[in-house]
């Protein structure tokens, strides 16, 4: 058989494979609509955690109620982690009504774990939503929130790009949130959705103290872009040989909104107090764009805020994603 043969032949059995997964593909999903796609509700919302990220990049979990957790991302198993004051929040106003704020996940249900109860770096205290039906097929995830209180239909859109015979493409370290607002009312109401992120770069050990000596120096940068803008998360004391090194960032291609590169620095509970009581106020926070690095052992939250006016009857998205890089990992 001579080498121009050889070549033929494999040629038309990558041809046939591609073509058979096509067909696999469009069977699928045609099945998958015939029988309908499962819904869930309830109590059964706290055993979904649906896996967002590119192959191979590690993934972060979106829980069945809308929390974020499994930050599998620094290249180790960690099911069940959680980052502090990680979460999405909306402000709505309906014309002159009194404006309400929530948190964008469904109430927390019980058993509520912990020695102290539910952590408060969870933010647990803070008003959500009445229910949610969490509907999941890879790579898409979809929550439709209800809530008797808020002026908008509010739907999340989760996924990370995925396409098939694209390897490159489908290999992103990226999670995509879209938030789907829709106005049923006759009045225009105004909009702001809030995505704040605390950044890890070193969290990752624990001294026998309790301690997390790898941060301290950590940096929350605002950049900008044509098409898209937000934070850059890195550390100014993690080394680029150290296993807690590398980046992280919360952006948006949005351009109305507010920027907080840090949450108010103080004791006890007062970090989360000020930047709700500012957000839930009027929707706007003050912005703080400064690069300033964290204390020692300390790390910092920074929040996007985005803003929208929605018509009468209308809907809008607002787009946010989070994005990694950390290339050293230990055997």
């Amino acid at each position: 058989m001579t080498d121009s043969t050889r070549y033929e032949k494999m040629a038309r059995s990558i041809i046939c494979r591609r073509v058979a997964l096509c067909v696999l593909i469009i069977v699928g999903v045609s099945f998958g609509q015939q029988k309908g796609q499962r819904s869930f509700t309830g109590l059964s919302l706290q055993e979904i955690a649906f896996p967002i990220g590119g192959i191979g990049t590690g993934s972060i979990s979106l829980g069945g109620r809308g929390d974020l957790r499994d930050w599998e991302i620094f290249n180790k198993p960690d099911k069940g982690s959680r980052l502090p004051y990680t979460f999405f929040a909306i402000w709505a106003q309906q014309a002159t009504l009194k404006p309400v704020a929530r948190v964008l996940e469904r109430q927390v249900m019980p058993p509520y774990r912990g020695e102290d109860g539910v952590p408060e770096r969870l933010l647990s205290g803070l008003p959500r939503l009445q229910e949610a039906e969490f509907k999941g097929e890879y790579p898409f995830a979809s929550i439709k929130f209800t809530d008797a209180t808020l002026p908008v239909k509010v739907e999340l859109e989760a996924w990370n790009p995925f396409i098939p015979l694209d390897v490159d493409d489908s290999a992103l370290p990226l999670a995509f949130f879209a938030w789907k607002l829709k106005n049923p009312s006759s009045d225009t109401v105004h909009v702001s959705i809030a995505a704040s992120l605390w950044n890890p770069i070193g969290d990752r050990y624990t001294n026998v103290k309790g301690e997390k000596p790898g941060l301290g120096g950590n940096v929350n940068e605002y950049k900008e872009a044509t098409d898209v803008r937000g934070l850059f998360l890195y550390s100014k004391k993690v080394k680029s040989d150290d296993p807690n090194y590398g980046s992280m960032s919360l952006a948006t291609t949005w351009k109305d909104l507010d920027v907080v590169t840090r949450w108010y620095r103080g004791g006890w509970w007062d970090q989360c107090h000020v930047f709700w009581d500012d957000f839930s106020d009027n929707g706007r926070v003050k912005n703080v764009r400064d690069t300033l690095s964290s204390e020692e052992r300390r790390s910092d939250v920074g929040s996007l805020v985005l803003h929208a006016t929605i018509p009468p009857r209308r809907s809008v998205t607002l787009p946010v994603m989070i994005t990694w890089y950390f290339p050293n990992r230990e055997n």
